[in-house]
């Protein structure tokens, strides 16, 4: 930036200071917090958009809500040029971006990372964002540009812009109005008979109730009733409505009654990215029969899955269908579609990361219980898809197959392929029970769900808790996992699993089991075993559910790892409870091995190499995408798991005796061992990355050739980068060496210090009081000549 850009900056920066104390960071959600506190952050994450404009070249979208929370509640985030969420790798720059102390620092951050980019302030090209907002009152003077928008529709704007299409708000309701009808025009005979009720929905007096009227007045066939819409004297946003509250409390939102027992009812959310339906239960104090995002994934899932048994039955062209989950799905679903013959992968928490997964596949189906998720069409089968359409359309056979086609590109159209859309979710809904010839209690009887509880312990510390394998298994504490395992054997269909939470410094334990109660009693005993684990960090407050009454058992940590005690151990009086338990010393020995980058890199490609196709394929071109994709897959792990050890049994510093602490600064410098084990993380998820796909690339190859090449391609760009980063791995081998070199002290022992000068007597004085032979340096001078 120039001078009068920064003293530009500097002015503008100084209108918004930071509130003092606030410390704000960037989630699946953006920024969240009290609306009063947000205008520094609204104004900086302005910045970080305009840098993520001028980087990628493309218009950005920032959106202006807190969904579902409270209506005092805002915050703000960013469409990346995809229309998805703002990508992992600039997270961190936004919370510096957001917690930066003061203009000064702000402006010195904002110009190292544009060196650091490469962003250039004064090119031919310039930042284009578009800003949209829900509506809270506390957004009225902050964004005017694209009006008052759900937040979906703002992901839409930003994709189709970048896709130089028209992307005007009435673009949006043309096209999920023309997507509609096209389904509703390819419904069965059979089923157009079929008359469906009336659908009530709760618009949580957000902007969904007011953009769904739109969408209602241009399509006829769609019988709907809307509540809760936002009009002045319906209610306020969020308080007691909208997807958040329903799925949560299990009653009826405000505004509805036993005057709506046993109809088809969905509530939206604050900002209509999520959705859940349900049904009024007769004389049950305005209990609900939930149908969530499970049950909303199963039913697409099912509809898709029709689609492609008619596409295939004549053609050989093979669809990868993939469904994708976190590990808070509910295990009945989750075996539901296994039943189905689907592919079901599980990510950690957060959309982000099922977004991310759905993105591999043909068509990637993911959602979260909430009713947060989507659909998402690769370009090359949506371009296979209008192809064969083609080709169908000029043959008088197959018609049926014809109409397969017509409708998976409707729902590529009526579907937001860029984010969770309350919107056009519904109108799928609608139109597949409409198919189906369905009611919602048919629906929801697709299968019963697993009774399940959630609990969470207070912590100190989240991350002394790591999880692997999408958040399922507990790699630290060790022992914790087997303890986990050992409880769920008790109990029927039982499964169980804890994971740090990604905004509090508590632990989240889930649990579910054949009845409520044996779901209660897993839960309470997983969380027993991380409440001890809690309390031996000095953390008051132990476990917190709806109802649960907590016994507490004794465990303690060993040498890092959970290992429960016999019963009749009796606690010292003295033991204090709020000291953590820190490793005692000799830690630096029990460090691994760590291998030269080069050697695991030719093992890596070595191993890889040996993979051989699947037995039974008979086609080459098959052959050689399974081989290509499996070799690759191999490749992958072969690098990421020795990355992935190390970083598990490099000890976090702060968990080190104090003296081996300072032991690691004096002798590395500070803040160098936390900076490698950073760089090696980053590695890890780079290789993880760019594995996943070109693996994905190769198994979508269409002949022989185009997979060697995929294949070649692929090894060559581990190759590259484990070369060009692979220091990293020998800057920690350095480490460790420098690190089991260290002599180990026993601290126990009584220890007496001498601290002086040099060469005044100290040497003489340890003979004189002990049998020890101290060396005496040999130094130029005496004291006796100063």
């Amino acid at each position: 930036m120039d001078e009068h850009q920064n003293e530009k900056l500097l002015e503008c920066a100084s209108k918004y200071p930071i509130p003092k104390g606030v410390k704000i960071s960037y989630g699946t959600a953006g920024f969240r917090a009290d609306a009063s506190i947000l205008s520094s952050t609204v104004f900086r994450v302005g910045i970080l958009a305009a840098l993520r404009s001028l980087t990628t070249k493309s218009v950005i979208g920032l959106m202006i809500t807190a969904s579902h929370n409270q209506i005092s509640d805002n915050g703000v985030k960013i469409a990346d040029p995809s229309g998805g969420m703002l990508t992992q790798e600039w997270e961190p720059f936004a919370d510096l971006l957001a917690n930066a102390p003061d203009p000064q620092n702000l402006v010195k951050l904002i110009s190292e990372f544009a060196k650091k980019e490469n962003i250039s302030f004064g090119g031919v090209y310039s930042a284009e964002v578009l800003l949209g907002r829900d509506t809270r009152p506390s957004v009225g003077t902050v964004a005017t540009d694209m009006g008052i928008l759900t937040t979906p529709q703002l992901h839409w704007m930003v994709r189709y812009r970048n896709k130089g299409k028209s992307s005007l708000e009435s673009d949006y309701f043309t096209q999920l109005s023309n997507a509609f009808r096209c389904l509703m025009d390819y419904i069965p005979t059979e089923m157009t008979t079929c008359e469906m009720d009336e659908l009530i929905v709760d618009g949580a007096n957000g902007v969904g109730g007011e953009k769904l009227e739109v969408v209602k007045k241009t399509l006829s066939s769609l019988v709907i009733q809307i509540r809760n819409s936002g009009r002045e004297g319906e209610g306020v946003l969020n308080q007691g409505v909208g997807a958040d509250f329903v799925q949560k409390e299990k009653i009826v939102p405000s505004g509805f009654g036993q005057i709506d027992v046993g109809k088809r009812c969905a509530s939206l959310d604050g900002d209509a990215d999520r959705f859940v339906y349900f049904h009024v239960l007769p004389g049950s104090n305005n209990k609900i029969e939930l149908v969530d995002g499970d049950k909303i994934l199963s039913l697409f899932a099912l509809f898709i899955k029709q689609q492609l048994a008619i596409l295939n039955k004549e053609d050989g062209h093979q669809v990868h269908l993939g469904i994708v989950q976190t590990a808070y799905a509910n295990g009945a679903s989750t075996d539901y579609l296994k039943k189905l013959g689907l592919e079901v992968a599980l990510t950690p928490t957060g959309v982000k990361y099922l977004h991310e997964k759905a993105c591999e596949y043909d068509i990637g189906i993911y959602f979260e219980a909430n009713g947060h998720g989507t659909i998402l069409f690769s370009a090359s089968f949506l371009s296979w898809l209008e192809n064969r359409n083609k080709e169908l359309a000029s043959s008088s056979e197959g018609l049926e197959q014809q109409l397969s086609v017509k409708r998976l590109l409707a729902v590529s159209e009526l579907i937001n392929q860029a984010v969770g859309d309350a919107l056009s979710g519904v109108l799928l809904v609608e139109v597949i029970l409409r198919h189906m010839g369905w009611s919602i209690q048919r629906w929801n009887e697709l299968y019963q769900d697993l009774p399940s509880r959630q609990l969470k312990v207070k912590v100190m510390d989240r991350t002394a808790v790591t999880t692997a394998n999408a958040e399922t298994e507990v790699v630290k504490p060790t022992g914790l996992q087997e303890a986990i395992n050992c409880e769920v054997a008790k109990y029927t269909m039982g499964r169980s699993f804890v994971r740090p939470s990604g905004t509090e410094d508590v632990i989240r334990v889930y649990a579910e089991a054949s009845t409520q109660e044996e779901a209660d009693n897993l839960a309470k005993s997983v969380a027993q075993h991380e409440q001890v684990n809690s309390e031996r960090q000095g953390v008051a407050g132990g476990i917190t559910g709806e109802g649960l009454k907590m016994q507490t058992q004794t465990y303690e940590i060993v040498n890092g790892s959970y290992v429960p005690v016999a019963e009749n151990k009796q606690e010292s009086p003295s033991e204090d409870k709020n000291n953590v338990k820190l490793e005692t010393v000799g830690a630096f020995q029990k460090l691994p091995m760590v291998m030269p980058s080069v050697d695991i890199l030719y093992s890596a490609i070595k191993k890889s190499k040996r993979i051989s196709p699947t037995k039974g394929i008979v086609n080459a071109a098959k052959r050689e995408r399974n081989k290509g994709a499996r070799q690759l897959d191999a490749l992958m792990k072969e690098l990421g798991v020795p990355l992935r050890d190390y970083l598990d049994k490099f000890p976090n510093r702060k968990y080190l005796h104090p003296y081996e602490r300072s032991l690691i600064e004096l002798t590395l410098g500070d803040g160098n061992y936390e900076e490698v084990l950073g760089r090696l993380n980053a590695l890890k998820k780079k290789v993880n990355s760019v594995g996943k796909e070109h693996a994905s690339l190769c198994a979508k190859s269409v002949s022989k050739r185009e997979a060697e090449e995929r294949l070649a391609e692929g090894i060559k760009r581990l190759e590259d980068i484990f070369k060009s980063e692979g220091k990293t791995v020998d800057d920690l081998l350095n480490i460790a060496k420098t690190l089991r070199a260290m002599p180990v002290v026993d601290l126990e022992s009584p220890t007496l210090c001498l601290v002086g000068a040099p060469n005044v007597g100290k040497s003489s004085l340890v003979r004189i009081l002990s049998s020890g032979k101290p060396e005496i340096c040999n130094y130029p001078s005496q004291p006796e000549e100063f």
